[in-house]
């Protein structure tokens, strides 16, 4: 047991590490694989494992807070008005320059608005990153994406 153990926290410091060299544009993310203690786990279409920090010590942010952020929203989005307002919320893994590397619904709701939050996301400019220990660290943060009634 106590060798399985050793191997795995080697094969986690060896995926940190390795995560670094992670170019975006390269490859597209294609999921999520797991939480391991506060590291969320994803792969890539080469099977590459990417690490990144649940609780930073800084999380990641849109540069001037929510208020910068729904002013983004409301200037760059088309949003159709079928449904009343509401919140979607997307999952956004965010690279230790501020960039957007993945986006995904945690909570959505419904289409055509998930996908224009993620657009939204996708497109929009750097992120103020998370610091952890006073370095830029990859992270997860969830935004709100309000859509008004």
């Amino acid at each position: 047991m106590k060798t399985l153990f050793k191997f795995f926290i080697c094969k986690v410091l060896i995926v940190i590490v390795a995560s670094n060299s992670f170019a975006q544009g390269d490859c597209d993310i294609i999921k999520m694989v797991g939480r391991k203690g506060d590291l969320y786990l994803y792969k890539d279409c080469r099977g590459k494992t990417i690490t990144a920090k649940y609780k930073p010590d800084q999380q990641a942010k849109f540069i001037g807070g929510w208020d910068a952020l729904v002013k983004y929203v409301y200037k760059n989005l088309d949003a159709p008005t079928e449904k009343d307002g509401g919140i979607v919320e997307v999952l956004v893994l965010v690279d230790k320059d501020g960039s957007v590397l993945f986006s995904s619904i945690h909570e959505g709701m419904g289409k055509p608005y998930d996908q224009l939050a993620l657009n939204l996301v996708n497109k929009m400019p750097k992120l103020q990153p998370a610091k952890h220990k006073g370095k830029n660290i990859r992270s997860v943060v969830v935004l709100e994406i309000p859509f008004a009634s």
